[in-house]
């Protein structure tokens, strides 16, 4: 229980009523049971409302001044029945989509008394016990009327630079509670008959370090929330107001029918997965484990995070932003083709996450960074759990991805640009970071992130333009991607430099997967490549732009070398060199598995060093040509070294038939089998992983880019490679600490029910 009394009336875990709303005096349009629509009305309507949806992101885009909003589309619009219920959004940044329905609802319950809902009005909020994911994602959402009855909601959010609080960007890294960040807002009337409340406006815009930029974007949410609103009318005006009800509310029926449908085809189980975040604030070593325990059963899914770390330092997220985790890992891959009406959708789901951990904070915890850390680790590991159970269909393991970014790491740049005006940024080349392998293909390079499917990176020259900076480079980093049969995405790299200003810049950076990569790797796959934060001290840059070159690599510049922390806030000066080197997507399949041919094409483009190709993937190349004998012949070696100098047995397809768990192990009867030799990987009732060769190799080796865990974290932890003891194939990775036993990846309880 919080600690502050009276922190209950602000958690959004209740349902409002219709008969309390409508005794508090707002009359409510409800969709009429039965109600009939024709195919071809329902077709076209249910497109007019997505496309609705979609002209109020566009507006954001045409109004807003904020590079977040129009270069990289960090902002969400959607469209909710009476009850808050989504029906219609857009493909932005999907946590913020699952915001709308707690706010929407706890303003149904605690305002519709006092001060009251009506036409006209608008809400703004940011509060995360509320619903918002961090105090940065502000919602702006206005009730529509039709004939003096609530009708729908429409909304609009977007990610703000700097909402206040004492450090820049309203990121700080040594908030001990939400009384060291910037206040949350709970749901206040900043629009009252269509006119903006200049009181409320001052209240919200008085205390960032950009009050005209929160100015202006608070104009394009009302903006997309005013053509978004009138849009409907205008659909109501020709269809009737029953039949718009009726196809938003068969909208969301048809996505929970056709996602019921697809979990029938898939077999009953249980899957886990175990993802960490280092460093709780700024000083702190500590590494903090979440825990997911996903449940199948018939046509519903349960997230359980019992056992996640308790809430500690400022890696939390409210329940709310647990819950846009859950739902962003699920949209894109098992939902990709149906349509996005999470009103629906998470009617076919539960989640579960104990109060006070890390993953459902109390009031008064530290929650700004919610959205890059609790809530990003609980779309990590939904993302993982909800793939290991797609990879025991035949059909659906198609729509695997291995893991991605494992965070985002977040760039917040303070400063003064050459007309004596501060300024304040988050860098969205951030979205350089890799997509993880597919079960069929290499990962995206420099994809960006699963949870903002529209992600996009600004042009170099408007970062120049907007800022006074200069980019040394830009681009894709060699041996970042995840080893594999498939290869994960490689990561970017960017390097920028002081230029046209006379003050230092200031750094807040913030991620998780510094110390320890991003474990979701599949199939024996092995992860990506953490984020690396660096300052070249000293350097001899200007000297080098003065003879004409641009330096390509930090190595190649004079001064000292600082790596920086996961959490850290720095000075930029004059003669300093900033350069950051993204995530790499995992890959998927044991990399001894890749076609030579494949690897050959990455040394080609520069995605793979040579020394990797070989330590990796048993490659062996001269001036660019695959030794073709020598590959062979070091990959027979890297299976016998595998198995302590036993020779593995040849490779021939199991005789069994069974239900596959990933490329490598099926499920035959009741033990599992290797899919390569035959061989026995235990009884059904046991961790399969105990059957299979264990090999723990330092997290320092994944990767040339990889930090040693240790310089950043005191906890031991160790990347394990689980490999058949029979053919030396590797089956299985995981990232634990080191004092942990094998995770426990997949309990089959039942075939599909299709």
């Amino acid at each position: 229980m919080s600690w502050v009394a009276g922190a209950e009336r602000y958690y959004a875990d209740h349902e409002p009523s219709v008969e309390a709303v409508e005794a508090a005096g707002l009359k409510l349009h409800r969709r009429e049971a039965g109600g009939e629509v024709d195919f071809v009305t329902d077709e076209v309507l249910s497109h007019r409302l997505w496309h609705i949806c979609d002209e109020a992101g566009v507006t954001i885009r045409h109004v807003s001044g904020s590079p977040v909003a129009t270069e990289a589309n960090d902002f969400m619009t959607v469209i909710a029945d009476e009850m808050g219920d989504v029906a219609f959004m857009t493909p932005n940044l999907l946590y913020q989509a699952a915001a709308f329905e707690p706010m929407i609802k706890w303003t149904l319950i605690n305002r519709a008394g006092s001060p009251g809902i009506e036409d006209g009005d608008m809400f703004l909020c940011n509060d995360p016990w509320v619903g918002a994911v961090h105090q940065n994602d502000v919602a702006v959402f206005a009730p529509v009327f039709h004939e003096g009855r609530l009708f729908c909601w429409v909304g609009a959010s977007i990610h703000e630079v700097d909402v206040g609080g004492p450090a820049p960007g309203s990121f700080s890294i040594v908030a001990e509670d939400v009384f060291g960040e910037v206040s949350p807002l709970p749901p206040v009337k900043i629009v009252k008959n269509f006119v903006i409340q200049s009181d409320i406006e001052d209240l919200y815009t008085r205390r960032s370090r950009q009050p005209l930029l929160l100015s202006l974007d608070l104009r394009a949410q009302i903006a997309a929330n005013n053509v978004a609103r009138a849009r409907i009318l205008e659909a109501i005006a020709k269809y009737g107001a029953d039949t718009v009800k009726t196809v938003m509310g068969r909208v969301m029926d048809r996505a929970e029918a056709q996602l019921r449908a697809r979990l029938q085809e898939l077999p009953d189980g249980t899957w886990r997965h175990v993802d960490f975040q280092e460093v709780a604030s700024a000083g702190d070593r500590g590494i903090y484990a979440g825990r997911l325990e996903m449940t199948k059963s018939g046509d519903t899914l349960h997230f359980d995070f019992t056992g996640s770390a308790a809430q500690v330092g400022l890696i939390n997220s409210a329940t709310s932003g647990t819950r846009a985790g859950v739902l962003a890992g699920m949209l894109p891959m098992l939902v990709g083709d149906i349509p996005w009406a999470i009103g629906g959708l998470q009617r076919c789901i539960k989640i579960t996450s104990p109060r006070g951990t890390m993953l459902n904070a109390e009031y008064p915890a530290a929650v700004s960074m919610g959205s890059i850390t609790g809530t990003w680790l609980a779309h990590n590991c939904a993302h993982a759990t909800l793939s290991k159970m797609l990879l025991c269909h035949p059909e659906h393991r198609l729509r695997v991805l291995s893991a991605g970014g494992g965070s985002w790491p977040a760039m917040q740049l303070f400063g003064w640009d050459k007309t004596g005006y501060a300024f304040v940024t988050q860098f969205q080349e951030a979205n350089l970071t890799g997509f993880g392998a597919r079960s069929f293909g290499d990962g995206v390079d420099t994809a960006g992130a699963y949870c903002i499917p529209s992600a996009r990176v600004p042009n170099v020259e408007a970062t120049e333009f907007t800022w006074p900076l200069l980019v040394l480079w830009r681009g894709e980093a060699v041996d970042t991607g995840g080893a594999g049969k498939w290869r994960g995405g490689v990561g970017g790299r960017f390097s920028f430099i002081l230029h046209k200003t006379n003050r230092n810049f200031t750094h807040v950076s913030a991620a998780f997967h510094v110390a320890v990569p991003n474990g979701g790797a599949l199939s024996g796959g092995m992860p990506g490549a953490s984020v690396v934060y660096a300052l070249q001290r000293d350097s001899d840059v200007n000297e080098r732009l003065r003879q004409g070159t641009i330096p390509q690599d930090i190595a190649e510049l004079s001064g000292q070398r600082d790596v920086l922390p996961p959490k850290s806030q720095t000075e930029q000066g004059p003669r300093d060199v900033y350069s950051i080197t993204f995530f790499g997507g995992g890959g998927f399949g044991d990399p001894l598995d890749r076609d030579p041919a494949n690897v050959a094409a990455d040394l080609a483009e520069g995605f793979v060093s040579p020394a990797e190709a070989e330590r990796l993937y048993g490659v062996v190349s001269a001036g660019g040509a695959i030794d073709d004998t020598a590959t062979r012949d070091r990959r027979t070696q890297m299976r016998t070294d595998r198995l302590d100098g036993a020779a593995p047995v040849a490779l021939r397809p199991a005789e069994a038939e069974g239900i596959a768990i990933n490329d490598y192990t099926m499920l035959a009867g009741r033990r599992f089998q290797c899919r390569c030799c035959g061989h026995d990987h235990g009884p059904a009732e046991q961790n399969y992983k105990l059957s299979l060769v264990m090999k723990a190799i330092p997290i320092a080796q994944m990767s040339p880019t990889m930090p040693d865990p240790a310089v950043f974290i005191d906890e031991p932890i160790e990347f394990r490679a689980f490999v058949c003891p029979g053919c030396g194939t590797q089956v299985e990775t995981e990232v634990a600490l080191a004092r942990e036993a094998p995770i426990w990846d997949v309990q089959l309880t039942g075939p599909s029910h299709a």
